[in-house]
């Protein structure tokens, strides 16, 4: 082999190595501006200052997969962990208007802390009990047993 394409090689292979670990502990770039404020109430939703009553709603769906420092497998390059805003909340009013807003979590059940509203708005028909339980993070006989907690209490 060539020597200067040999030492060109190693030169990428060495860059390639201290950038993968100047980047561990740290999460991937935020491109772009984090900004807003996202409020869930047993009434209404607030998205930045856009303040939408339940009423008005007919579906929500939540898809929160992504948390600060969550480990990013595949990233050759970049971080190995993210930033935490992979995360959707999906509204359709009652006249088909659809309202997508992506939001950051810190940690992987902060979606828990909500828990006594999203069940009130999937008794109420809001979002669906396989959302509400995947949103929740529950095991399957911990979705069981919610699903029977809200039957005995008339609620489903």
């Amino acid at each position: 082999m060539n020597k200067p394409i040999a030492y060109f090689m190693f030169g990428i292979l060495a860059f390639a190595v201290i950038r993968k670990f100047y980047m561990i502990g740290k999460p991937e770039k935020l491109n772009g501006i984090l900004n807003g404020f996202l409020e869930f109430q047993n009434d209404f939703i607030v998205i930045d200052d856009k303040k939408i009553d339940l009423s008005m709603i007919k579906t929500i769906s939540i898809y929160n997969g992504d948390y600060f420092g969550k480990s990013v497998v595949g990233n050759t390059y970049a971080s190995d962990f993210s930033n935490g805003v992979d995360n959707q909340l999906i509204i359709i009013l009652n006249n088909g208007t659809e309202t997508t807003t992506y939001f950051q979590l810190y940690n992987k059940y902060d979606m828990g802390k909500i828990q006594d509203i999203l069940i009130y708005y999937h008794t109420i028909g809001k979002i669906s009990f396989k959302n509400l339980s995947n949103v929740l993070k529950l095991s399957k006989s911990e979705s069981l047993e919610l699903e029977n907690s809200l039957k005995e209490n008339h609620l489903l």
